[in-house]
């Protein structure tokens, strides 16, 4: 283990307390007690309050991850916000955004989702993408108004593969809020904090004093594994599920990876779909032994033989010529023992080659129905044509 910097030697203490400095939090010389989670990581969050920032010094000094303020709708990017997101990437700290919301209707916290992505499009962003609710604003609304505006900004944040994040206080999140699905980085500037509800960080103090940073600084704690949940790329499982990530960022959608194709499936939050999965462009199989890699080609499939195309897709209809001749089914499968096929009755051996009739050949066989079916249209054309006569008069 890498020795701990000072920062880290003043909030980490023996077992599970955390030990802050008084003159540095500006708090009683007393443990906070997390004994009831388990803690990961201490960070920070900065915006252009903090000025210039030594990131450097900052890691040294054992802050392990930062949360970098966007900006506001209101006044624009943060005017500190490209010098401390790349400043802190430079130097190799987890580094997460946030933005402070005005928002108060669905249709505002998108606009702020999506100003958040093009801030950050050009950096890597490998801890969550937070949304700040304090603002005086958003108080008349109701706590369920309140966590769907909420949540519209996070669904937005993770159609994007970032690792949305709702910040507020302790009491803001006991009273204002409704129910939310995402993480919480929860405010309560205490010994303690005293939430019961589920949350992800917290946010401990707004004195914390750290070297590299010439003014006061507000304090955060992990509780939540976010360093083996947020991955810089591959695979990861949780639970039966499993992600693939590239830069930090979850992927969805048909994904193309180490030249094999996978399909992120977006409505199941992302996990690796396996087996025959179904979509616009027809039926595919996503191979389970192989982490849901996309077959094609001929390929067994619980039995029964598939000829499949680049997409992955089951070929149907006549495959080769006498006498490696075979047969695929509307399903896709290679059919076996006898079938009338286009009016021929086919014989099919245990390997599904055609063994009847002999030198059968599909394509002038298909020629000869169509140019029979030509030949027949004229008479066809005729008969109708002709004028009815009439019955001879008795």
């Amino acid at each position: 283990m890498k020795k701990q910097g000072l920062f880290i030697k003043r909030l980490l203490g023996a077992g599970l307390a955390i030990i802050l400095a008084a003159a540095a939090m500006n708090l009683p010389g007393s443990t906070l007690d997390v004994s009831a989670a388990t803690h990961y990581a201490a960070g920070i969050d900065v915006s252009k309050y903090q000025g210039p920032i030594n990131w450097q010094q900052v890691k040294d000094d054992g802050v392990q991850f930062v949360m970098v303020r966007v900006g506001s709708t209101k006044k624009g990017i943060d005017e500190q916000f490209v010098a401390n997101i790349t400043g802190a990437n430079a130097v190799g700290l987890r580094t997460g955004v946030y933005i402070y919301s005005y928002a108060t209707t669905v249709e505002a916290a998108q606009a702020e989702a999506n100003m958040v992505l093009n801030a950050i499009a050009p950096y890597t962003v490998s801890f969550p993408v937070a949304i700040d609710v304090e603002d005086a604003c958003i108080k008349p609304l109701s706590p369920q108004d309140q966590a769907t505006v909420a949540t519209a900004f996070c669904d937005v944040i993770a159609s994007a593969g970032y690792y949305p994040m709702v910040y507020s206080s302790r009491n803001w999140f006991n009273s204002r809020m409704g129910n939310i699905k995402y993480d919480k980085w929860v405010a309560m500037y205490a010994e303690n904090l005293e939430y019961s509800g589920d949350y992800t960080m917290w946010q401990s103090s707004s004195h914390g004093q750290v070297k590299g940073i010439g003014y006061r600084v507000d304090v955060d704690h992990l509780y939540k594994d976010l360093y083996s949940y947020i991955i810089p790329e591959g695979f990861t499982t949780r639970g039966d599920k499993t992600y693939l990530y590239k830069n930090y960022r979850k992927q969805l959608g048909w994904i193309e990876y180490n030249g094999e194709r996978y399909v992120c499936e977006p409505s199941d939050n992302g996990a690796v779909q396996t087996g025959w999965f179904t979509d616009s462009l027809g039926k595919h199989y996503l191979d389970p032994a192989q982490g849901g890699k996309l077959l094609t080609g001929l390929q067994v499939i619980d039995g029964d033989a598939y000829l499949l195309d680049g997409n992955g897709i089951p070929y149907s209809g006549w495959s080769g010529t006498w006498p490696e001749l075979y047969y695929f089914g509307a399903d896709g499968k290679m059919v076996k023992g006898k079938l009338t096929v286009d009016g021929v009755e086919c014989t099919f051996g245990k390997d599904g080659r055609l063994t009847a009739p002999e030198g059968f050949d599909p394509v002038a066989n298909a020629e000869a129905q169509a140019a029979a079916k030509a030949a027949a249209q004229p008479a066809e054309a005729a008969a109708q044509e002709a004028p009815a006569q009439e019955a001879p008069a008795q």
